[in-house]
């Protein structure tokens, strides 16, 4: 398949849909953000989602099946993300004896590099890493293929709906550690904050809903750091906020100067006094507050969507003149600025 004269790349698409392969816990981030954003690029798009193959089937019937998948479609990438379901040998048969690319998507870097992806370089063409740190673990391990990325926005669902803003201050995620703290004392020092995420009280959302309430919100926060309480991680959560039109007042990390002006069109804090004293002042400066909130909705239109990201990726990957993402894109339209 050609577009404008450039042919269209054919993308084996190798993640669960499901938060963590359960139905019960919603659509997996990376469906709302990757995969429903590859099925409106210019890409020949095949799924496999291997939970549930291997759920149905068993480990032995997965393995069999990706690499005869592999053989039918020819595709120029494997996307996927190593973990226990598949055997190396797998992996490295793709990768070695096919004309495929296996491309693994490692977001958790930031704590386990060392664990999960390092035992498994041998076995892949590329990695695309969100952690700025791992790109030079990657070159001691002998490693070069690798993409430095972060997450962004799948504007195409996360979009100002222009609907009335009726909740003061919102959290959507899971809360634990240093979370629960610091919203239990903001709520019981006055500021309303709603939470709403899987096994909190407002419960998980849907993404229409979260899309909904992130509308629908002065304020919204986001925590930077991870589950261990202690690593700093850009969160995809900044980027759908604000291309919302909405203000992300988040935790401070360095990786946010790298995308957005702070105070202009994202604000940031780094001890609870300063969250609790900008969250007063957004709420009783409306101006300001939507001033920040309108450009940073720009200026995620204009350089952070997964559109910007996956066009970068791929078309490094495949380094092929007759293979251009950002030129079939652009002729589409699906880059958006306003």
């Amino acid at each position: 398949t050609r577009i404008q004269g450039f042919k269209v790349p054919k993308v084996l698409y190798c993640i669960s849909k499901y938060d963590y392969g359960n139905p019960r816990r919603g659509l997996a981030v990376e469906e709302i953000s990757f995969y429903h954003t590859h099925s409106l690029m210019p890409i020949d798009l095949y799924r496999f989602d291997p939970v549930e193959i291997e759920r149905k089937y068993g480990r032995k019937v997965l393995q069999n099946a990706l690499l005869n998948t592999v053989s039918w479609i020819s595709p120029d990438i494997v996307f996927l993300e190593v973990s226990n379901q598949w055997d190396m040998e797998t992996i490295n048969e793709i990768s070695q004896n096919t004309p495929a690319q296996t491309v693994n998507w490692a977001c958790d870097d930031h704590w386990a590099f060392d664990r999960i992806t390092a035992p498994w370089l041998s076995k892949l063409n590329w990695a695309v890493t969100t952690d700025p740190s791992a790109t030079q673990k990657y070159r001691d391990l002998g490693f070069e293929q690798t993409i430095l990325t972060t997450w962004a926005c799948n504007h195409f669902l996360f979009k100002s709906l222009g609907l009335k803003k009726h909740y003061n201050v919102t959290f959507i995620g899971q809360i634990y550690g240093y979370r629960s703290d610091i919203i239990a004392r903001l709520q019981s020092e006055g500021i309303d904050v709603k939470v709403f995420g899987f096994g909190t009280k407002g419960g998980r959302l849907s993404f229409r809903q979260m899309v909904e309430v992130i509308n629908r919100s002065k304020i919204c926060i986001n925590f930077s750091r991870g589950s261990d309480g202690k690593t700093l991680q850009t969160k995809a959560r900044i980027f759908e906020v604000l291309g919302c039109g909405t203000l992300c007042l988040s935790e401070y990390l360095p990786e946010i100067e790298n995308y957005y002006e702070i105070g202009e069109e994202i604000d940031c804090w780094k001890s609870y006094d300063e969250l609790k004293d900008k969250i007063i002042f957004y709420l009783k400066n409306e101006r300001k507050r939507e001033e920040i909130a309108t450009k940073g909705r720009r200026r995620t239109l204009k350089e952070h969507t997964y559109v910007h990201r996956f066009c970068d990726i791929f078309d490094r990957i495949l380094n092929d003149k007759d293979l251009k993402l950002q030129k079939a894109c652009d002729y589409l339209g699906l880059f958006q600025s306003k």
